[in-house]
């Protein structure tokens, strides 16, 4: 079982000119979705889930999130989206009356992607970086997980000696990948334990070195 294997959804891509691409496997979650890069994908695209009662669900894209994949990882989407129809910060009203949160500052949001990554807004850079790594309470969490909800002792000790490989290659990109596949492989039988950790494993791999 693969990565793909955890995509228990469905979702089309509607161009801005109304072309529809797909349907492509994909997981549906708050805030992000997560699916196969099978076609581009862009800031304003809507996303289009299907629902077995009442209207399709649509989301709208604010930030693709292309991951070009690793080893037994193939390239994917980590979309960051929104409920189509939700106002954004600076919304006027009908008639041009500003609404009370117009009043508000607008809302900026940085997507920042790697251990040392930096932000300039409209000034030069004469910035030190410091490095905090968050990363490590992955490793912990899912090693709880796996010794709390686990019952076969062989397995668990498998799983559990492999995400110790991967914390410690969590800084070499192909070993990371590798093991990670590793891991997602031995324990197919367990996804729903270790599914939610995939995704930010694979961020993990993807951003390592």
């Amino acid at each position: 079982m693969g990565l793909e294997d955890l995509y228990r959804d469905s979702v089309k891509i509607e161009k801005p000119d109304g072309e529809t691409l797909g349907p492509v496997k994909a997981s549906v979650q708050k805030r992000k979705i997560h699916l196969q890069a099978k076609h581009p994908l862009e800031p304003g695209d809507v996303l289009i889930r299907e629902m077995p009662f009442g209207k399709p669900e649509r989301y709208v894209v604010d930030e693709p999130g292309y991951s070009p994949g690793l080893q037994g990882i193939p390239p994917h989407f980590q979309a960051d989206v929104r409920r189509e129809g939700e106002q954004g910060s600076n919304a006027v009203a009908a008639g041009g009356n500003k609404t009370p949160v117009d009043e508000l500052p607008p809302s900026v949001t940085y997507n920042i992607y790697g251990p040392n990554a930096r932000v300039n807004q409209s000034s030069a850079d004469h910035s030190v970086n410091i490095t905090i790594d968050t990363s490590d309470s992955v490793f912990d969490d899912l090693r709880s997980e796996l010794f709390a909800q686990v019952d076969d002792a062989e397995l668990r000790e498998k799983l559990s000696s492999l995400v110790d490989e991967m914390e410690k290659a969590k800084g070499d990109s192909p070993t990371m990948s590798q093991k990670l596949g590793q891991f997602i492989s031995t324990g197919s039988n367990v996804m729903g334990i270790i599914g939610p950790f995939i995704p930010m494993l694979t961020g993990i791999a993807s951003g390592a070195g």
